[in-house]
């Protein structure tokens, strides 16, 4: 794997390569955006991380363009919560960072606003897996999905919703999300882990 890291924390660099040294992860550093713009284009990237370091503008804008344009995995390194990116905690030390990049650098891809958009899906089924997906963590009750997304009451007999879910499950699997993107909660609806 491919790892891209956009900072200027020489010793988050240091360590992260260290810690890449003995695997086959190969890491690429930059400092700034341009830069880093630059190696996404030309090498074959699988991972991008960003953190605080660099300019929150260029950083903003540096994830999102690498995250649309290549479809490659994003982190941010940050205190703020941001829209799309898998976010690691600042306040972490060095080696906790390190470690949640580690954990995160497999090869299940990261589903994302953007990527919701590119999955064969019918419209109804987009409709509810961008519901969860605004209400991403949350338990989401079948009544609340049929009434907010689908714009229909709830009947107690109905498993419309439940044969949706199955089939975004399906569809999810197929593209390499896992089984487990959609939680089922027993009683209770499903989320987006």
């Amino acid at each position: 794997m491919s790892i891209l890291l956009a900072s200027s924390n020489t010793q988050l660099v240091r360590q992260l390569d260290t810690q890449l040294s003995n695997t086959e992860h190969t890491l690429f550093n930059s400092a700034d955006g341009q830069d880093a713009l630059f190696i996404a284009a030309t090498q074959n990237i699988d991972l991008v991380i960003a953190d605080q370091h660099l300019a929150s503008i260029e950083q903003e804008q540096l994830l999102n363009y690498v995250k649309d344009t290549f479809s490659i995995k994003t982190v941010m390194i940050t205190d703020q919560l941001e829209q799309d990116h898998i976010v690691i905690s600042s306040d972490l030390d060095i080696g906790q960072q390190i470690q949640q990049i580690m954990h995160l650098s497999c090869d299940t891809p990261v589903l994302t606003s953007v990527t919701i958009e590119k999955l064969t899906l019918t419209k109804t089924e987009k409709k509810l897996i961008a519901y969860l997906f605004e209400l991403k963590g949350n338990v989401v009750a079948k009544q609340e999905l049929q009434l907010h997304a689908l714009r229909k009451p709830l009947n107690q007999l109905n498993q419309t919703i439940d044969m949706h879910m199955c089939n975004i499950r399906r569809k999810l699997c197929e593209a390499g999300y896992g089984e487990h993107v959609i939680k089922t909660v027993h009683n209770q609806g499903y989320c987006i882990n």
